[in-house]
């Protein structure tokens, strides 16, 4: 079964429902998760200031995102590693992943709104298109 988890959360309620998710999942199978955040990168960021799209989860800081990780996994017994990187989630996602040798990865359906996801597609289906190993999505 799964015994190392990549999660992705992105400071949504459904980025957090997949960490509780994975959380129980890490545990029933006495696997491990890598807790990853992603901040847009420049050029991203430039292009949602510039078509004037933000939704709730840019407006929370990747400190605050970790906190509420933390907040979260206080009293597991799951072993877990946190990790921040910045880039274009999708792609982070996936390289993470690899890089962690991940058997899989849980997120979210969806953390971003539906105006933004019409302009730059939606992160969970990028990581279902091109991800090597099982996603697991969260909704």
């Amino acid at each position: 079964m799964f015994k190392k988890l990549l999660v992705a959360v992105d400071g949504s309620d459904l980025g957090y429902k997949a960490l509780e998710h994975a959380e129980a999942l890490a545990r029933a199978t006495e696997g491990e998760l890598v807790v990853l955040t992603v901040s847009d990168s420049e050029s991203h960021a430039t292009q949602h200031k510039r078509l004037g799209l933000f939704s709730d989860v840019h407006d929370n800081s990747t400190t605050q995102i970790l906190n509420d990780i933390l907040n979260v996994m206080v009293g597991s017994s799951v072993k877990y590693k946190l990790r921040s990187e910045t880039g274009v989630p999708a792609d982070v996602i996936i390289s993470v992943a690899k890089q962690c040798e991940c058997d899989a990865i849980v997120m979210g359906s969806r953390g971003l709104s539906k105006i933004t996801k019409l302009f730059i597609g939606s992160v969970s289906s990028e990581v279902i298109n091109h991800a090597d190993v099982p996603v697991v999505i969260v909704k």
